[in-house]
């Protein structure tokens, strides 16, 4: 079959899109559906080559062939719901189970583990309306091309039916693993936001007795200070709004005692 005839466009756009992967050389074909093309084809290319990929028919294409053998094209750029629908008329018109390198002939497969897989972000706070919502991986592929383009948290997290804290945990990433993923955007995130490096305690003692010192100080003249570009993590360090700095809370007895001295518990 002449795959490329059904091929719309292989310009991505940060949309959402029913897509193939066609190996030119093999003439086969991935069939997949997505928020955004543009970073789920970022996210197949750095998991093919970290060997992490949950696709196995995929991972042995490129370990013979090489990712320069594949090719990302847009069969149709429609709206999620839509997609979603073509990508199981593609899966049945290429046969991509059976003559492609789908794993499974139907859409939403329990087996297609690298587009519905779901990662252990998730919200779990009083204030959120669905404390058991998990986002799935189309979402935090969705958040991060939004956080690349200057979104804050507050406008993501109603959103997305979360928390601001769990936007920031995508933001932030401590564990690397969408880093990997991702590199491009997070690149975007970081010179845009200017802010990758974790707090450490040690800043964390210098924002809470600049606050003692000089209770009057907006929280954005102390981020000025401390050489960071915006008062959210000032904010979110004298109101705990971050798991890691409860973590130092609990950690630490001086950072404890600062944190008593401003809340009124003990006085300097």
């Amino acid at each position: 079959m002449d795959y490329r005839k059904y091929i719309l466009t292989t310009d991505l756009k940060d949309e959402p899109a029913v897509y193939v992967l066609l190996n030119i050389i093999e003439n086969k074909v991935y069939v997949g559906s997505t928020k955004n093309i543009r970073i789920r084809r970022n996210a197949h290319k750095s998991r093919l080559q970290r060997g992490v990929h949950g696709n196995y028919k995929l991972i042995e294409a490129y370990n013979k062939y090489g990712w320069g053998s594949f090719v990302c094209g847009v069969l149709k750029y429609d709206v999620l719901e839509e997609v979603r629908k073509l990508e199981q008329y593609y899966l049945e018109l290429f046969d991509a189970k059976n003559c492609g390198y789908n794993i499974s002939c139907y859409v939403d497969s329990a087996n297609d583990l690298d587009i519905r897989k779901k990662i252990s972000i998730s919200n779990r706070r009083n204030n959120c309306n669905n404390p058991n919502h998990k986002l799935t991986q189309d979402d935090v592929e969705e958040i991060i091309g939004y956080l690349a383009k200057g979104w804050l948290p507050e406008q993501l997290a109603p959103k997305f039916n979360v928390d601001r804290c769990t936007i920031k945990d995508v933001k932030l990433d401590r564990s690397n693993y969408l880093r990997s993923e991702f590199p491009e955007e997070y690149n975007t995130i970081d010179k845009f936001w200017g802010c990758r490096s974790i707090t450490t305690p040690e800043q964390i003692k210098q924002v809470l007795k600049m606050k003692i010192e000089h209770p009057e100080m907006y929280n954005f003249d102390i981020a000025k200070k401390m050489g960071w570009p915006h008062r959210s993590r000032v904010d979110d360090i004298l109101a705990l709004n971050c798991n890691y700095y409860k973590q130092v809370f609990d950690a630490n007895r001086d950072i404890r005692f600062l944190y008593y001295q401003i809340s009124g518990f003990l006085k300097p």
